[in-house]
């Protein structure tokens, strides 16, 4: 990561504003997807 290279050590960087708003939509999404995929797999998948 780049921060890691241009920063001294001991400080750190944190997401905030549209990052850290596209960073939680993201995960959001990731679960939701992952329900699909488990659902298709383990419900509606043995009734076809």
């Amino acid at each position: 990561m780049i921060a890691e290279e241009v920063l001294p050590e001991g400080y750190t960087t944190t997401l905030s504003g549209r990052a850290e708003q596209f960073k939680e939509s993201f995960v959001s999404m990731v679960m939701v997807f992952g329900l699909a995929i488990a659902y298709y797999l383990y419900g509606a998948g043995s009734a076809v």
